[in-house]
């Protein structure tokens, strides 16, 4: 199972439904404060996908990648 590291403030502003949509995509999520400055957070989301940090644009682009990595398992 992929584990995705989100910051709490980015997942609320741009992605309020992935709490419920992350099992769906073969992963646990957990939230931290802040990965970065808060301005960041403003315009994408930041996520730590198995160890390595990539920034989002909304939920669906977060999705995206979650269901490549799980197809290349």
């Amino acid at each position: 199972m992929i584990e995705v590291v989100v910051c709490q403030s980015g997942m609320a502003r741009h992605a309020p439904g992935l709490p419920g949509r992350i099992g769906e995509a073969g992963a646990t999520l957990s939230t931290v404060e802040c990965f970065d400055r808060c301005e960041t957070c403003e315009r994408m989301i930041i996520a730590r996908i198995d160890g390595a940090t990539a920034r989002f644009k909304d939920e669906a682009e977060l999705l995206a990648a979650l269901a490549m990595l799980g197809d290349s398992s």
